[in-house]
């Protein structure tokens, strides 16, 4: 242990010093702790709901999307599907068809849905929605237990709303596709029996989206052979954005692709944007603090005005006095950090494991606070703390350095 820090380190516990010093330099540990720890919880909770947000969107849709320009149907599906198959990295592809309609379970309660047309065995390789089931089958097609009718999967906020569960009946209207009648023109009409109810996280897709097999899609919009796109996916996610821009010049024109990183862009950004305002807020809670440190290590040098002098005179240079100071200083800073990380870490466990704090479905796409804490974060978060720390002790440091032996022995 060297003698800056043995000095330092008597100086700050000695029962003889000033209570100034203590009360300030405890109210200082006090604000490095509280700062260290809300920024630990906060940014595990933004990591948390960033994965969280993550995993709902690839879970519930393709990793990359293949269109045509114009966004038109188009036929020789399963051409394509094979081809896209083929590109390196790709590890499934599915046909499937979106579209808009009303869904109605009476004549008084009816909702604007969208449509997604699926081949489920395919669709299970590409995404979960098979898997996202509350109640229920992916039992789609038209010769399961629903008495010939074909099947619809529709989620468990827009079933609340109406009043449905699985083997009731509905009826699905499109705007989007006519017949002829001796009454005229009429929107196409059809009738499925309820056989999944599916919870996926994401309130637009269980208060909105309906599931229907793909060949009743095709028949429901007059589509014929056609498909509105090819869902895929791939073993990285990551390099989704690379990987469709290889299925685009296999495919050529008019064939294009979008991909979850792009679609979802905008989103991201701002979540990254919202994670770095709450960690340039709350950082402020350690400057606040490291104002203490400052009152505490110049009510040190007063009060260890004579001591300094001695100890000049004994031989200590300027430099092993700014360290003493310094060292006292960093110091309190530690002792705050270290006890905020470990604050931190106790809180952000107790949040993961008890999820004690509930969010609105309608607001927010979880229900509970999600927490992920990373080794990333404590890094920063602690060496942010302790420079700031080191930083608030150069002045005060600096100006008992410069104290001359006679006038510090002198002063009192």
């Amino acid at each position: 242990m060297s003698v800056e820090f043995r000095v330092a380190l008597r100086y700050l516990l000695s029962r003889k010093g000033s209570r100034a010093v203590s009360f300030i330099g405890g109210i200082a540990v006090g604000g490095i702790f509280i700062g260290v720890m809300a920024l630990i919880v906060v940014l595990a909770v933004m990591n948390g709901m960033q994965s969280e947000l993550r995993d709902k969107i690839i879970g519930t849709n393709a990793h990359v999307i293949v269109l045509t320009y114009g966004n038109k149907p188009f036929s020789g599906y399963r051409d394509v599907v094979a081809r896209v198959e083929e590109v390196d990295r790709v590890t499934a592809a599915a046909p499937f068809i979106y579209s808009e309609a009303i869904l109605s379970a009476d004549s008084e309660h009816s909702e604007g849905v969208i449509i997604r047309g699926i081949d489920p065995d395919l669709e299970e390789g590409v995404t979960d929605v098979s898997r996202n089931l509350l109640r229920g089958e992916m039992v789609l097609d038209g010769d399961g237990n629903g008495g010939g009718r074909p099947g619809i999967a529709i989620g468990y906020l827009l079933a609340e709303r109406l009043l449905l569960d699985v083997g009731d009946e509905i009826f699905l209207f499109s705007p989007m596709a006519t017949r002829a009648t001796p009454l005229g023109v009429m929107p196409n009409l059809a009738t499925f029996v309820i056989r999944g109810v599916f919870k996926t996280g994401l309130y637009d897709y269980d208060s909105k989206f309906v599931y229907v097999s793909l060949r009743d899609a095709q028949a429901f919009l007059n589509m014929g052979d056609e498909v509105s796109g090819i869902e895929v996916r791939v073993d990285d996610i990551y390099r989704a954005s690379d990987i469709g821009t290889v299925i685009t010049e296999k495919l050529g024109y008019p064939f294009r692709t979008n991909d979850w990183i792009t679609l979802n862009h905008n989103l991201f950004s701002a979540l990254k944007l919202e994670k770095t305002a709450m960690f340039v807020i709350l950082i402020l809670i350690v400057l606040v603090a490291a104002f203490n440190i400052v009152s505490t290590v110049v009510i040190l040098v007063r009060d260890k005005t004579r001591e300094i002098g001695i100890l000049k005179s004994m031989g200590l240079t300027s430099r092993s006095i700014m360290k003493i100071f310094m060292t006292a200083g960093l110091f309190i800073g530690l002792i705050g950090t270290l006890f905020g990380c470990i604050g931190g870490l106790i809180l952000s466990k107790i949040l993961d494991k008890y999820n004690f704090i509930s969010l609105p479905h309608d607001v927010y796409w979880i229900d509970t606070l999600p927490v992920q804490l990373q080794l990333g974060d404590f890094f920063l978060i602690s060496g942010a703390s302790l420079a700031i720390s080191i930083l608030a002790t150069i002045y005060p440091a600096y100006h008992a350095s410069r104290l001359m032996p006679v006038d510090a022995i002198r002063y009192e």
